[in-house]
This record gives structure tokens, C-alpha cells and sequence, in this order.
């Protein structure tokens, strides 16, 4: 909260984390919609706001993969339709976390490897300054 007291109080100064947290969340929500409209539903931008909000509320601290949230996630959106659709609601929560975990997940994986190449770089060129002996 104090973070937020400061972003409020000077938004001049933190112009870009606004902009940067405004980007973040209307890309999330087109990416949410997009989902929507790949299994055929297309309830309105108030209504997908509002599933969004409630199912983010709802789910952001569920089981790793989304266990329990997508779950949570399809209640939420069958609310927001008035119960129709359980079926496309579910199919387009899933895919929305599946893409939402791919996204973070992909950058990730590749990031470990070229860690890892790195690592393996510096332990070399360490054994080669120590005559190519190891501890071991």
C-alpha cells in the first residue's frame, strides 16, 4: 500500500509504471476476450470486464496451473452470462490461463538454458585459470 500511496501522490513522476500497469491489464483483458470469442461467446465489454475482475479477484493466488482457478474462473464468467454457455465458458477459461502460462513459461524455460550455458561457461573458463584441476 505504501507503494501505491507514492505512485498516487507523485503520477507525474511514475508516469511510465502507470502506463506500463494500464498496458498490462487492457492487454490481459483483450487476451481474456479473445478467448471468449475463440469458443464463440461474446458477452459485451462491461460483461468481460466484469468476469475478468471477478475471476482475477478470485483466482490470483490458486494452485500452480491454475488448479482450482480455472475452475473458479469458469463459475465466475457462467455468472457474468447468467449461466449459459458452461461449456464454451469453461473451454475459454482454460485456454485463456494455458495461453496466460505459456506466455510467462516459454521466456522462462529459455532463459534457464541460456543460464545454464553461462554456467557452464564460467566453470570452464575457472578450471582452465586453475590448470584444469576440480575440487572433486
Amino acid at each position: 500500500m505504501g507503494i501505491l500511496h507514492t505512485l498516487v501522490r507523485e503520477p507525474r513522476t511514475y508516469l511510465p509504471a502507470w502506463f506500463g500497469t494500464t498496458a498490462y491489464w487492457a492487454a490481459d483483458i483483450v487476451a481474456f476476450y479473445g478467448a471468449l470469442r475463440t469458443f464463440g461467446l461474446d458477452p459485451g465489454a462491461g460483461k468481460v470486464v466484469l468476469a475478468y475482475g471477478t475471476g482475477y479477484a478470485a483466482t490470483r493466488r490458486s494452485l500452480p496451473l491454475g488448479g482450482a482457478g480455472i475452475n473458479r474462473g469458469a463459475h465466475d464468467l457462467r455468472v457474468v452470462l447468467g449461466w449459459r454457455a458452461t461449456g464454451p465458458a469453461l473451454a475459454a477459461v482454460l485456454a485463456y490461463r494455458g495461453f496466460n502460462f505459456l506466455l510467462v513459461a516459454a521466456p522462462a524455460v529459455i532463459a534457464h538454458h541460456q543460464l545454464g550455458v553461462i554456467l557452464d561457461r564460467l566453470e570452464r573458463t575457472r578450471l582452465r585459470r586453475r590448470g584444469g584441476r576440480s575440487n572433486g
